[in-house]
C-alpha cells in the first residue's frame, strides 16, 4: 500500500502482481519493469493540488513537461482514476535508449480531479500492434494494458473506502 501522506490518496497495489515499486516519494510512486518481448514499461501515479486546473489541462500539462515529443493518437472516453471520471488521451513517439535502437513508444496519461486533489497516472510502453487474440486498443506493450487497467482501478481518494 501506498499513501501519500500531504495529500490522503492511496495507491492498493498487490506486491504479489505489481513487485516493490521502482521509486516513490512524498506524493509519487512509480514502476519499472522489462517487457518480454523487450522495452520497459514505465507507470507512475502521482497526486498535487489542482489549483483549478481540470483533468484534460493536467494531461496536457503532464505531456508538455515529460512528453514534449510525442504527438496525440487519441482521447480516452470517459476514464476513471480510482472511480472517479476524469481525462485521459494516448501520445507516441520515439525514444532512444542510451544504448541501442530507437522504438516507437505509446505513453497513456490519465488525470482526475476530486475536490482540490488531481491524481495522475502515466504509462508508456514500446507500441505494439493488437493481434486480434487478445485485444489491445491502445497498443502499449505487452501486459502494459492490463497492469495499468489494475493500477488505475487500485487509487482510491481521501474520504472514501474502497
Amino acid at each position: 500500500l501506498f499513501r501519500s501522506p500531504a495529500l490522503g490518496f492511496k495507491v492498493a497495489y498487490d506486491p504479489g502482481y505489481a513487485g516493490s515499486p521502482t521509486s516513490s516519494t512524498a506524493d509519487s510512486v512509480a514502476w519499472e519493469y522489462d517487457l518480454q518481448h523487450g522495452g520497459y514499461l514505465d507507470a507512475s501515479v502521482s497526486g498535487a493540488r489542482s489549483n483549478g486546473q481540470t483533468p484534460l489541462q493536467a494531461v496536457d500539462a503532464m505531456r508538455a513537461a515529460h512528453f514534449s515529443q510525442f504527438s496525440p493518437v487519441y482521447s480516452l472516453p470517459l476514464p476513471g482514476v480510482g472511480y472517479v471520471v476524469g481525462a485521459g488521451k494516448v501520445f507516441e513517439g520515439e525514444w532512444t535508449p542510451l544504448s541501442g535502437q530507437s522504438q516507437t513508444e505509446r505513453v497513456a496519461i490519465i488525470a482526475a480531479a476530486r475536490g482540490r486533489l488531481m491524481v495522475r497516472v502515466v504509462c508508456e510502453a514500446p507500441k505494439i500492434h493488437d493481434s486480434g487474440d487478445h485485444p489491445n486498443p491502445a497498443e502499449i506493450g505487452d501486459g502494459a494494458d492490463q497492469f495499468c487497467d489494475d493500477l488505475l482501478d487500485s487509487i482510491s481518494w481521501p474520504g472514501t473506502h474502497q
